[in-house]
């Protein structure tokens, strides 16, 4: 994805521009033990590729084997013995989403990271990074914005992950993304926002000038882009 590398290089020197410092993962050293490692840097933006594998896709749905401990009493939980098997169901749905880091195609293939990491940060991983005092995640990716549905407990997806990690605001996808229009889309919101806008009004008025002042006019460009929190 070559608008992805400049997206970055350009989000990098517009923030140095305001004397800001900043740390950038390109590449190789974009690994997901040096990402999931991150602690609450003031905006965190992530332009990979992201996957989102709904519950129709995997499978999803509970085996149903007994009760599940959330139903337990106090007295009952003293008694029931942990079963892991029904702790990954009810966690499998925050494995649906993702972002691929380096050397995810590598264990895709069979070979082992040299950190024994797999190359892919889900969203159950994002919910043990520390990411309190972080204004703004940006998830630069495909599908980043989507996730799976729990009448009880809303939605499992990259964002809440986000969310409960600590982020104030994550701004995401709800379908594939261009890749030069997004990198475009990026710079235009980024200079907004570095300019002292929130990142609610940096999103509405860069879609506006996506609608009236670009080629990438179409909602296939511009809409795409949801912001979630808005503390």
């Amino acid at each position: 994805m070559p608008g992805t590398l400049c997206e970055g290089e350009t989000l990098e020197a517009l923030h140095k521009i305001q004397g800001l410092p900043v740390e950038a993962l390109i590449g190789p050293t974009a690994t997901e033990a040096r990402v999931a490692d991150i602690a609450s840097p003031k905006v965190f933006h992530i332009a990979t590729h992201g996957f989102y594998e709904g519950a129709a896709k995997q499978n999803l749905k509970s085996r149903n084997t007994g009760m599940k401990l959330s139903s337990l009493n106090s007295r009952d939980l003293e008694q029931a013995p942990f079963n892991p098997n029904e702790w990954l169901d009810d966690q499998r749905p925050m494995l649906a989403s993702g972002l691929a880091l380096a050397g995810a195609n590598g264990v895709v293939k069979g070979r082992v990271a040299g950190d024994y990491t797999d190359g892919i940060l889900s969203a159950l991983e994002v919910l043990s990074m520390d990411l309190r005092g972080t204004d703004l995640v940006v998830l630069s990716a495909c599908e980043t914005g989507l996730g799976d549905i729990s009448k009880a407990d809303g939605v499992y997806s990259l964002n809440r992950a986000f969310l409960e990690a600590g982020a104030k605001n994550v701004l995401s996808t709800l379908w594939a993304v261009d890749d030069e229009a997004t990198a475009a889309f990026m710079e235009y919101f980024y200079t907004l926002y570095l300019r002292g806008h929130t990142p609610r009004e940096a999103l509405r008025f860069t879609q506006l000038h996506f609608i009236h002042d670009t080629p990438w006019n179409h909602p296939y460009y511009w809409a795409p882009f949801v912001l979630v929190g808005g503390k």
